[in-house]
């Protein structure tokens, strides 16, 4: 890297000097400007309208290009310029709408990974004839849970393991996924905080020891199944009783609100 690049891509470089560099013949400054968070946004407007292809996407994939400037660059010609500009989270939303109709499927799936993305658009990308676009639109958190209740039958596991994990997800829904085939996806069932108490002693049965493990550490667990799991002839299981002991909550006010809840819900032990 030249020092040129270097003071390029910096972000401690001024605004004023990095405007002054956007002009430069060498395209690799060009591009580390166009992606520098210090660069003014009169200066990223400029650099839009580039010849180099990789100048433009990353204008569009910098997270201070303002949105006017993005509506320009969702009419690029090339693929990944749009791609990014669907994955922007300044991208206005008539931006978004028009994007989620592009032919490419992979403008589609960033739009649909766009945490700026409204509910109603994610309901038409969670029915995407794309199947990247569709698992996209699924975890996205502001996909609703009505319409993300509809992939508890879905025939793909991904797709029932994500309505799972949703924590806004009724009960009802919970129950019968609890019962899916896949031990997978009744390990998700077993991480989420609207998991009843019927549900977690139902899953504390199970034949699968890693979804016994996610009941033991469920913290609306009843004590006696606690107390039943804790001479599991799994080890992995006992071992998960062991670290409730350790962290045990006694607010109930806390159980009673899932939104305090804050593990990572996501596959364990290699399930991907």
């Amino acid at each position: 890297m030249t020092q040129r690049e270097d003071e390029a891509g910096h972000p401690a470089t001024p605004p004023t000097r990095l405007s002054e560099l956007a002009g430069h013949e060498d395209a690799e400054v060009r591009v580390r400007i166009a992606g520098n968070v210090s660069t003014p946004a009169e200066t990223l407007a400029e650099m839009a309208r580039d010849a180099d292809r990789m100048v433009r996407l990353m204008v569009a994939g910098n997270p201070q290009t303002p949105g006017r400037v993005l509506a320009s660059l969702a009419d690029d010609t090339d693929l990944y310029v749009r791609e990014m500009v669907g994955g922007n989270p300044n991208s206005p939303p008539e931006v978004l709408t028009r994007l989620a109709k592009d032919p490419h499927w992979v403008v589609r799936r960033d739009v649909a990974w766009n945490p700026q993305t409204s509910p109603e658009l994610l309901v038409v990308l969670g029915r995407d004839k794309n199947d990247q676009v569709r698992r996209q639109a699924l975890v996205n958190v502001h996909m609703p849970a009505t319409e993300l209740a509809t992939y508890a039958g879905a025939h793909r596991w991904q797709f029932r393991f994500h309505v799972a994990l949703d924590p806004n997800m009724p009960p009802e829904v919970l129950h019968l996924l609890a019962q899916d085939r896949d031990p997978r996806v009744r390990s998700a069932v077993a991480q989420n905080t609207r998991a009843t108490a019927d549900i977690l002693r139902s899953l504390s049965r199970d034949k699968t020891a890693q979804v016994r493990a996610r009941v033991a550490e469920h913290p609306k667990t009843p004590s006696e199944v606690l107390q039943t799991l804790e001479q599991d002839p799994d080890p992995d299981v006992r071992h998960a009783t062991q670290w409730v002991a350790q962290h045990l909550v006694d607010d109930e006010a806390v159980l009673a609100d899932h939104t305090r809840f804050d593990w990572e819900l996501e596959p364990r032990d290699g399930w991907t």
